[in-house]
């Protein structure tokens, strides 16, 4: 995929309620800048059945009107608890495919459990080729972007964290052939002082292949900004904002 993406994190948290497939819906309906596609991110944990449904919080009190740990409740219970001022139930992973529809689509995985990368394969294999193109996983826990690596060897994953360290501190020692390679680069453009995503950085990666997409970018000036640094996308709290931003150069990369 050549074009820019601009990636609604959570759906959009900060325009509609997290992690819903209202949420996704009001995303698509965004007409973004002339060579930008518009992607959706979504988190995802288990419930006690190992199925998967749209949540980023392990305790269902933040973004539900339940109580409790998501692991600890079937989806039948699940779904009776309200996601959003609309009354929306907690999707499960089958809904949000449908309705995220031909949109490139992020699944963010948050439990550290084998079980997780067991159930994405066992939903992804049921969809349509071109739906599973359009998908990348990632995860906080390395263990199980392996585990989905071994799985599901044609998946598209996010390189784990051990990977994106090796990479910077590989690119900083004037290493950077030796890097890693072959995924999608999700980073945030600083941390902890660092300037971790740069213009060199991106020329590395791009010159491997790689996409870099960086999070979480709320502001027009930034989102120019690193669109012409040539990242790959931004993931965004806000997509609605920068959606409607009209002055958004054209990429230089």
């Amino acid at each position: 995929m050549s074009s820019f993406l601009l990636i609604a994190k959570a759906g959009g948290s900060g325009e509609a309620a997290e992690n819903t497939c209202e949420a996704i819906q009001r995303c698509r309906a965004l007409r973004p800048p002339a060579g930008v596609d518009l992607a959706i991110e979504i988190d995802l944990r288990l419930t006690a059945e190992s199925q998967l449904v749209a949540m980023h919080d392990a305790c269902l009190d933040r973004t539900t009107d339940g109580r409790g740990l998501v692991r600890q409740r079937e989806v039948q219970e699940l779904r009776r608890l309200k996601a959003g001022a609309s009354g929306e139930r907690i999707p499960i992973l089958g809904e949000v495919l449908e309705a995220a529809g031909d949109a490139p689509l992020l699944l963010d995985l948050h439990d550290n459990d084998m079980a997780v990368a067991s159930a994405v394969c066992r939903e992804l294999s049921c969809v349509r080729q071109q739906r599973r193109d359009l998908t990348w996983v990632a995860s906080e826990h390395g263990r199980i972007i392996r585990a989905l690596r071994d799985l599901a060897p044609n998946l598209r994953t996010a390189a784990t964290k051990r990977e994106a360290w090796g990479k910077l501190l590989l690119g900083w020692a004037g290493l950077g052939r030796w890097a890693p390679r072959g995924h999608v680069w999700i980073l945030p453009e600083n941390h902890l002082g660092l300037a971790v995503v740069t213009p060199r950085f991106v020329e590395r990666a791009r010159a491997m292949g790689d996409g870099v997409w960086v999070f979480v970018v709320d502001d027009p000036a930034s989102f120019a900004r690193l669109r012409d640094w040539g990242v790959a996308g931004c993931v965004t709290s806000h997509p609605g904002r920068l959606a409607r931003a009209t002055s958004l150069p054209a990429s230089s990369g």
